[in-house]
């Protein structure tokens, strides 16, 4: 299952599944620096749980992918 297909069955049992898939997209784009747990924090303040769910989602999907592509790189390098 791909990353995307994996979000799009989490956004269907969520509460609001294009909610979740806008705050996914803007957790992958999310830059290393920002203050991502501030952000979610004022989402689950806000009762905004599908947002921070997709949120989180999209942050941890694009850190996999980042960690994978790193362990590639590392083991193609060693070889």
């Amino acid at each position: 299952m791909s990353t995307i297909d994996y979000a799009k069955a989490r956004a269907e049992v969520s509460s609001d599944p294009h909610l979740f898939m806008l705050a996914f997209h803007a957790g992958w784009k999310a830059s290393p620096g920002e203050d991502t747990e501030g952000y979610v924090r004022s989402l689950i303040a806000q009762g905004d749980t599908a947002a921070a769910a997709g949120y989180l989602e999209g942050l941890a999907a694009r850190r996999k992918v980042a960690a994978n592509a790193k362990a590639v790189t590392r083991k193609a390098v060693t070889a």
